[in-house]
């Protein structure tokens, strides 16, 4: 299948180093800046680093997420039931990718019930270790971070 990038909405739950390099790097490869939306718990710091690479700054994760496609999920180990508990109807109606470290495939199965198509990436980006994607889906992803 053929993907336009233009069509492509991306989102990262959380904006540290790691969510703004591979923001970068997909803006690099040709990802709009528009079609990236972003949120992080310090809105100043957030609105700033945002704005710095063109993306969007939002106020909290379903701002973030809704018109997304692929939600990137780039939080602290310790936040991410936190941050994403009061969200997952949205986050369960997208493709959800996990950069979180020690976060792992069944932590999600049961965060998400089994409702949502997710994944586990590898920290650097490079390859996906776990997924549930339909193939369908999966080549979606594929190519996204193949842009990574």
């Amino acid at each position: 299948m053929e993907y336009k990038l233009e069509d492509i909405r991306v989102s990262f739950i959380g904006y540290g180093n790691v969510a703004s390099e591979m923001a970068a790097r997909l803006i690099e490869n040709g990802l709009p800046p528009g079609n990236i939306t972003v949120c992080a718990e310090h809105w100043k710091a957030l609105v700033e680093r945002a704005e710095a690479k063109g993306v969007i700054p939002c106020r909290d994760v379903y701002e973030a997420g809704y018109y997304s496609d692929i939600v990137f999920i780039t939080l602290r180990e310790d936040d991410v039931k936190d941050v994403l508990e009061d969200h997952l109807d949205m986050l369960s109606e997208k493709l959800v990718v996990s950069v979180t470290s020690n976060w792992t495939f069944e932590g999600y199965a049961e965060l998400f019930k089994d409702e949502a198509e997710y994944g586990i990436l590898k920290l650097d980006g490079s390859q996906l270790l776990e997924n549930n994607f339909s193939e369908k889906n999966l080549s979606k992803i594929n190519f996204i971070l193949n842009l990574i």
